[in-house]
């Protein structure tokens, strides 16, 4: 018989099997009603007492979750409370239901859709996944104006796989943890709060499996693979037994890697490498400084801008800052400055329709736009800057104008704070990413005017070569491993390395197993990865000699395509590290 797989995407390591239990999709039932208008003021105090319940149970939420996972998890629902504290999407509402005279239900339902689709239509997966929140909030304050009670999930005390179309952060939350083995789900990403959740509790997860919900029946039972972001429906006794065999492999691996988490990142001939976290939200922080990252390599800070009806003041922003530094210091924490455009639009900042908008309006080019906007965000990352070590980065540079415009502006904000008599620090190392081609022809004048490159090889990889990551048609071509790119970063970290300056690497590139000797032999100094794949990164650092990642890069500088390249460093990982290679790890 053949073997039924599903791919999707891994959320959260481990591998369980089991019987499944479906929750079908929650539909909420909107009218299109109209409203008279001796019924209008009911109508708002519906909303307002809709919002006000829906707080409380969100407080009562966190509290759990603060008792039961941690305070950090609590977080998460910090941001839905403040979401329901937003007064210019309150006064929005109420405006609309007096203007058009339609129900507090269907007014807030559309006006949360619309917040929903902007961030669902992003390419940008953390962004994407930011849009569940929304989605959390709507349901819930329209079930509260409705007078609809929360959905239940009622489990027999069997453990069970649970199967669904999405699942909200509040509707996870209130599952019942001993009775589940593993999450699956249609919609979500590795970076949704469902993921991070998973990987608190240690369930393997897989999200993002196209058409789930119809190649599912509710007697199957299924395999979770966690680790490749695979599921397989009704396994045959010997793929059960071999599933078992992977498993005990992997909790075996788990334990070994676990054992160098604390350790610090030199390689087996002493050439230390800085090994730090990506994160795209503060929830993360805990669980990037547990796998062991060493700082935080590069902070997102866009989605503080995407969940807000309104530019975030300057308060909010330092509190985030503030909040996440404090929890990594003394180690470093880069924090890039606004990059919104491209397909990351902000409600609270007039965005044109363009033609091709990752060649338009966006990022640096906003901020020197807007120098108020920028100088705001600026103020608080210096203000953060007093309570540990902090890192200024500025993406998408092109030119050496433009880099030199944003320098000035941080110092009339430094120049201001100084007068106000508002501590920061005053040796902040500035940075930027270096991900357009241009800014790679003029690396050498970029490195004059900084203290460190970090290589952004999603853009770089798509600018360079011309394909669109997201378009089907010509994604093929987008490849990491591609000739011109390896000799544009041996190019770049020369340039950085001649002038002084040190050079890391943030992109997908960096946390790619089969990369790592590349990119050790090229003489990178830092990479920022995933919290996922820190260990992974980690133990293959530890375990090579920069003398011979050198050679080994010198072989991939004389191939002439990416699958060559490919192959290659796959031998060479076989060779070396074949648990990482063939033990689903």
């Amino acid at each position: 018989m053949k073997l039924k797989k599903l791919k999707g995407k891994p959320a959260s390591p481990g591998i369980t099997s089991g019987k499944i239990v479906i929750l079908d999709e929650d539909h909420l039932n909107i009218e299109d009603k109209n409203i008279h208008p001796e019924n209008i003021d009911g109508e708002i105090e519906k909303l307002l007492r809709a919002i006000e319940i829906t707080r409380k149970e969100l407080i009562q939420i966190r509290n759990n979750v603060n008792k039961t996972i941690g305070i950090e998890k609590g977080a998460i629902f910090d941001t839905h409370i403040m979401f329901l504290q937003d007064k210019i999407l309150l006064n929005r509402i109420i405006d609309k239901i007096k203007n058009t005279r339609k129900s507090a239900d269907f007014v807030f339902y559309n006006e949360m859709k619309r917040i929903q689709n902007i961030l669902e239509n992003s390419k940008e997966e953390y962004i994407k996944d930011r849009a569940l929140d929304i989605k959390d909030v709507k349901r819930r304050v329209i079930r509260n104006i409705q007078g609809i009670s929360p959905r239940k999930f009622l489990f027999s005390n069997e453990n069970v796989i649970l199967v669904c179309y999405e699942l909200t952060p509040s509707e996870a939350i209130s599952l019942n943890k001993k009775n589940i083995l593993g999450f699956v789900t249609e919609l979500g990403g590795q970076t949704s709060h469902v993921a991070i959740l998973a990987r608190s509790l240690e369930l393997p997860c897989v999200v993002g499996i196209p058409d789930l919900m119809k190649k599912i029946k509710p007697d199957d039972t299924l395999i979770i693979d966690g680790n490749r972001g695979e599921i397989i429906i009704n396994p045959s006794s010997y793929v059960n037994e071999k599933y078992k065999k992977y498993k005990t492999d992997f909790e075996k691996h788990k334990i070994e890697l676990e054992k160098i988490t604390n350790l610090p990142c030199v390689t087996l001939d002493n050439k230390k490498i800085e090994l730090s976290a990506n994160i795209e939200i503060p929830e993360e922080v805990q669980s990037a400084i547990s796998q062991g990252a060493y700082g935080i390599g590069l902070f997102r800070t866009e989605y503080i801008y995407l969940t807000k009806t309104d530019l975030p003041s300057e308060e909010t922003q330092f509190k985030e800052y503030k909040t996440i530094v404090e929890k990594v210091a003394p180690n470093p924490v880069i924090i890039r400055t606004l990059d919104i455009g491209g397909d990351k639009f902000t409600r609270s900042l007039f965005h044109p329709k363009e033609e091709n908008p990752f060649l338009g309006w966006r990022s640096i080019r906003i901020c020197l736009d807007n120098p108020e906007i920028f100088k705001t965000q600026l103020r608080a990352i210096l203000r953060a800057s007093s309570f540990g070590k902090v890192k200024i980065m500025f993406p998408m540079i092109s030119s050496f104008e433009e880099l030199k415009k944003a320098k000035w502006i941080l110092k009339q904000t430094a120049t201001k704070l100084e007068k106000e008599k508002i501590p920061f620090d005053s040796n902040i190392e500035i940075g930027v990413m270096i991900e357009v081609p241009s800014a790679v022809i003029i690396a050498e004048h970029l490195a004059a005017e900084v203290d460190f490159f970090s290589i952004g090889t999603n853009d770089l990889v798509q600018y360079t070569l011309a394909a669109d990551r997201g378009n089907y048609r010509v994604s093929h071509l987008y490849k990491f491993l591609q000739p011109a790119i390896i000799r544009m970063i041996k190019s770049i970290i020369e340039t950085g390395h001649k002038k002084n300056i040190w050079v890391g690497m943030c992109g997908e590139m960096a946390g790619d197993p089969i990369s790592t000797l590349l990119l050790l032999g090229l003489d990178i100094d830092e990479l920022s990865v995933s919290p996922v794949a820190l260990t992974k990164i980690k133990k293959i650092l530890l375990n090579s000699r920069f003398s011979e990642a050198k050679l080994i890069a010198e072989k991939c500088l004389k191939l002439k395509t990416a699958r060559q390249i490919e192959n290659y460093l796959k031998k060479e990982m076989l060779k070396r590290f074949p648990d990482l290679i063939t033990n689903y790890i």
